[in-house]
C-alpha cells in the first residue's frame, strides 16, 4: 500500500512539472509575439515605410534585421497583398492572404500570428503581422533562433518541447527539431489543438515510453499557438525503483 500511494504521488508530481513546464513555455511565446508586435508598432511610424521608393524602404528594413537576430526578416505588403518592400522573407500575396484572411489568428493586441511558412528562397519562418495605415507590417520568427531559445531551457533527460502552428504544423520541437519541424503533430495530438484550456495526457511514443505531455492549446495561449512539454514518467520514477531493490 505504501509504495502504491508513493507512486500515484510521484505521478502527480510529474503531471504537475509537465503542466507548469508547458505555462512557462507558452508564457516565454507569448513574451516573444509580445516583443515583435512592439518592433512592428515602432516601424509602423517610419516615414520609409511610406515611401514609393522600394529599395530605401528594404534598405531600412534590412538595417532594422541586422540589429535584431531573433527575426528572419522583415515586409511591407500594400492593401490588396502585393509587396511594397521585403528584406528577406521572400513572401508573396498569397503568403500575405494567408496571414490576414478570414481565417486569420488575431491577439487581444490586434498582432496577427499567422503558422509555419517555408518559401523557396529562404528558411522557414513564424509570420507575425500588424495592420498599419495603408500597409500591413509583417515580421517573421527565425526559427532556428527559436529552436536556440528551447534549448536554453536545459531539458531533463528524455523531455521535449515543442511549439505547433493552429493548423497542426510543428514550428519548433526540441531536442531533434531536424526531424520534426515543419511536419505535422502526430495525429493523437491532433485532438489537443482544439481543446479550450490546457491540462496534461499520459501517452506512449513509438518506442514504448510513456510520457506524461502538459499541454497549452492555441485557445489557451491566447497567440494562437500550442506549445507543449513531455515528460518521461521512466526517468521519474527510476528513483523510487533503485530504493525498492
Amino acid at each position: 500500500y505504501y509504495i502504491g500511494a508513493v507512486h500515484a504521488t510521484r505521478a502527480r508530481e510529474v503531471e504537475d512539472l509537465a503542466y507548469r513546464t508547458s505555462q512557462i513555455a507558452a508564457l516565454e511565446m507569448e513574451r516573444i509575439t509580445s516583443g515583435a508586435e512592439n518592433v512592428l508598432r515602432t516601424l509602423s511610424f517610419s516615414p520609409v515605410l511610406g515611401d514609393p521608393d522600394t529599395v530605401a524602404c528594404t534598405a531600412y528594413l534590412q538595417s532594422v534585421e541586422a540589429s535584431l537576430p531573433q527575426f528572419g526578416g522583415f515586409a511591407v505588403a500594400r492593401p490588396d497583398g502585393t509587396i511594397a518592400c521585403d528584406s528577406g522573407l521572400h513572401i508573396g500575396p498569397a503568403d500575405v492572404q494567408a496571414l490576414t484572411g478570414p481565417g486569420a489568428y488575431r491577439t487581444a493586441g490586434g498582432l496577427l500570428v499567422g503558422t509555419y511558412t517555408d518559401t523557396p528562397d529562404g528558411p522557414p519562418f513564424l509570420p507575425l503581422a500588424l495592420p498599419a495605415s495603408g500597409a500591413v507590417l509583417i515580421a517573421g520568427i527565425d526559427l532556428q533562433w527559436l529552436g536556440a531559445r528551447l534549448r536554453e531551457r536545459n531539458l531533463a533527460q528524455g523531455s521535449a518541447l515543442a511549439i505547433v502552428g493552429r493548423d497542426g504544423i510543428i514550428i519548433a520541437r526540441e531536442p531533434n527539431s531536424h526531424d520534426y519541424v515543419g511536419h505535422p503533430v502526430s495525429e493523437p495530438f491532433q485532438r489537443l489543438l482544439t481543446l479550450p484550456v490546457g491540462g496534461t495526457v499520459a501517452t506512449t511514443s513509438a518506442a514504448g515510453d510513456r510520457r506524461i505531455i502538459g499541454y497549452q492549446p492555441p485557445a489557451a495561449t491566447g497567440i494562437g499557438l500550442y506549445v507543449g512539454a513531455a515528460l518521461p514518467l521512466a526517468a521519474a520514477f527510476a528513483p523510487m525503483a533503485a530504493s525498492t531493490l
